[in-house]
């Protein structure tokens, strides 16, 4: 009985809940239809006083100069872009050049496989278009039949190169010592492949051979014939065993009597391999002594040549002491009254001697090229060593002279 009574009595309490709920449905449902399903309720305007009305002012200021200073901002950091990229620009050519300067520095040497290996890897630094202008240059040159010299004095012009014994030399060029004055554009190439400067118009070089036992007997009234002004002959050498002993050309009689007797103007040159300063004087009382009997004033010049041979006695000599005995030599020839002159090459010039020392002395330099491209100071240019002479049977080395002999 008592569980039938609590029955009815939460029957009687749900029944007063629900018909709450249904009335608050209802009143929501009229305020509904009163304003429209998507209206509100209208909302009373409030009123803003003086104060408010300022500080809105101020927000609005304050977003102004913040889009402002947003902007600002933004042209800053285009600006900042702009010059990054330039100086990019500039850092990378700025490496370019110094990683050509690396790659060429001053007295490298270079095997072949390391110079296409140093190509290949200066190509790969360069940007696409950079790159591209570098491999056509490359390809014309290696296409050109020149060689592989000439191609790398193409692209450094700023250096002396040259390659000895299966490596690549660059050398820089010294601004202290004396240049020579001549032009590519005035020298001359004959049909007979003789080659001649001139400035304004006028021949200013002198014809000249030098001969030793080598050109065997020679006609020297032929030899004038042909043209040949002067010759510079072969004295002697010293040997390049252990011994070193000094050899007189056979030649050289027979030649000097007869180059002297056809009007040509001579001089003579020995072939050093002087160990020593004392070795040196030596060889310079050699010559004086060959010419005693001739009564000439000659110009004699010190052969400075590398011998390639493992057994070279002068294989041990440094820069200075070739440079040393260089100087010994010249210092006897010049108390004698001859004037001495140094003969070599780019390798004698460039890593034998010290030219800072003995560029009071005029130079005979030997390269077989149609152009210029020793710097320095020279008097004379042994330019082939394949020439026709009339008078001499075979080959023989011909030199175009801005020296005058006949004033020696």
């Amino acid at each position: 009985m008592q569980e039938k009574q609590n029955e009815n009595r939460d029957r009687n309490m749900q029944e007063q809940r629900g018909t709450k709920e249904r009335r608050s449905g209802k009143e929501q449902l009229r305020d509904g239809e009163q304003y429209g399903a998507s209206e509100q309720r209208p909302t009373k305007r409030k009123y803003r006083t003086p104060r408010q009305k300022s500080t809105k002012n101020r927000s609005i200021a304050a977003v102004f100069f913040a889009l402002l200073s947003l902007l600002a901002v933004i042209g800053m950091a285009l600006v900042f872009f702009y010059y990054r990229k330039e100086n990019e620009a500039l850092r990378q050519e700025l490496a370019e050049k110094e990683a050509a300067a690396a790659f060429a520095a001053s007295e490298e040497s270079y095997t072949k496989e390391e110079m296409s290996q140093l190509l290949a890897e200066q190509a790969q630094t360069l940007d696409l278009e950079a790159r591209e202008r570098f491999l056509q240059e490359l390809k014309e040159q290696i296409t050109s039949g020149n060689g592989t010299v000439p191609m790398l004095r193409h692209f450094f012009p700023e250096q002396i190169v040259f390659a000895d014994t299966g490596q690549y030399y660059f050398m820089d060029i010294n601004d202290q010592l004396q240049k020579h004055p001549y032009v590519n554009e005035n020298l001359v190439v004959t049909e007979s492949n003789e080659y001649q400067y001139y400035e304004n118009g006028e021949l200013v070089t002198h014809k000249g051979i030098d001969v030793s036992s080598y050109q065997g007997a020679i006609d020297w009234q032929q030899v004038a014939g042909d043209g040949v002004e002067f010759a510079i002959i072969r004295l002697g050498i010293r040997g390049y065993g252990s011994e070193g002993k000094l050899v007189l050309d056979e030649y050289f009689v027979r030649n000097i009597e007869g180059a002297t007797a056809a009007g040509i103007d001579v001089g003579v040159y020995f072939f050093t391999q002087a160990l020593t300063p004392e070795e040196a004087r030596e060889e310079a009382e050699f010559v004086i002594e060959a010419l005693a009997p001739y009564n000439l004033q000659c110009t004699v010049v010190l052969d400075v040549e590398d011998v390639n041979a493992s057994g070279a006695r002068t294989n041990v000599l440094t820069m200075e002491q070739w440079t040393d005995n260089c100087i010994a030599f010249f210092d006897r020839i010049q108390e004698a009254g001859y004037k001495p002159m140094i003969y070599g090459n780019l390798k004698t010039f460039m890593l034998m001697l010290d030219l800072t020392r003995i560029e009071q002395y005029p130079k005979w330099f030997a390269a077989y090229t149609p152009y210029f491209y020793y710097p320095y100071a020279f008097s004379i240019w042994q330019y082939t060593d394949s020439a026709r002479v009339a008078g001499i049977t075979g080959e023989v080395d011909m030199n175009i002279g801005f020296y005058d002999f006949s004033l020696q």
